[in-house]
């Protein structure tokens, strides 16, 4: 299964190769304005359409405000687009890139799990101080058979690391 993951693209609408599945890990708007999230989402998916991606996963980011302030709209517009939104939860596609949520470990499926909150920083959305909230966030994140790759904002800096306890303590 071929993924492509974007991120911090800010509403620039450019090209992406095709693929099986467009992995979209937050910062698609500015101020994440209601319109401006109807505009990613119908460009997510004509980008689904035109590349022939079989799923789109759509996770916020810190410009995202919508999802944080009204999220049943947020999700409203990802759905309506046939996009799958992760906020604290999980999908697992098949082979075929077929999506069942939450956690369905086994041969040939891959799970993402998907989680905005971040550590404070400049007042954005999803910030949560550091300390025992942001790790009960965190928390939630599971591996069940396997690893998890991470990404976030640290240090100002973008880390990509296997979550472990070593990892997790750099976090907190």
């Amino acid at each position: 299964m071929k993924f492509v993951a974007i991120a911090d693209t800010h509403m620039a609408e450019s090209e992406y190769p095709p693929g099986d599945v467009l992995l979209h890990a937050g910062d698609m708007t500015y101020e994440g304005m209601a319109v401006e999230v109807a505009g990613v989402a119908q460009w997510l998916k004509t980008q689904k359409e035109r590349q022939g991606y079989k799923q789109v996963v759509v996770i916020a980011g810190n410009h995202d405000w919508l999802f944080q302030r009204e999220p049943e709209a947020a999700r409203g517009i990802m759905r309506e687009n046939g996009l799958v939104y992760l906020q604290d939860s999980a999908v697992t596609l098949g082979a075929d890139a077929s999506v069942a949520e939450g956690l369905h470990p086994g041969p040939g499926r891959i799970t993402i799990y998907g989680s905005p909150w971040q550590p404070e920083f400049m007042n954005w959305a999803f910030n949560l101080k550091r300390g025992p909230e942001l790790k009960a966030k965190w928390d939630m994140i599971t591996t069940r058979n396997g690893r998890t790759a991470l990404s976030t904002v640290k240090r100002r800096q973008s880390s990509l690391g296997t979550l472990n306890q070593g990892f997790k303590k750099q976090i907190f």
